[in-house]
């Protein structure tokens, strides 16, 4: 699943060609699975930390980082979903343009996925 924060798309316009970029790289993702400790997901998974990466181009650290060169991608930011201490997912943010490390972004991300996770939790019991 591909997802890109708000506060990042709102500070700019989105192309026909990025937004295609973008869908198509997300459509290559949907066979990738991640090991405990494996790529960024499988790295949040196990550690249950963030992780920002502002280059996407190491296959070591990056895994799909043939399919993000491919597309365009240079900025990749993963957070854990916890429900009750335990991960029930990661997500995962990119984005196109090439930025360094930004605190406010990394807390709007942890904010999201800790209420994503309290709702998943209050719902299903999880």
């Amino acid at each position: 699943m591909l997802l890109r924060l708000r506060r990042w798309v709102l500070n700019r316009s989105l192309g026909s060609e990025e937004r295609e970029n973008l869908l198509k790289f997300a459509a290559k993702s949907e066979h990738f699975t991640f090991n405990p400790r494996v790529g960024v997901p499988g790295r949040v998974f196990s550690t249950l930390r963030p992780e920002w990466l502002p280059q996407l181009d190491n296959d070591e650290t990056f895994v799909r980082a043939s399919e993000a060169s491919e597309f365009g991608l240079n900025v990749c930011l993963a957070v854990p979903v916890v429900v009750r201490g335990q991960v029930a997912a990661v997500t995962v943010f990119f984005d196109t343009e090439v930025r360094d490390y930004d605190a406010d972004c990394l807390d709007l991300a942890i904010d999201i996925a800790s209420l994503t996770g309290n709702a998943y939790g209050a719902k299903t019991g999880f």
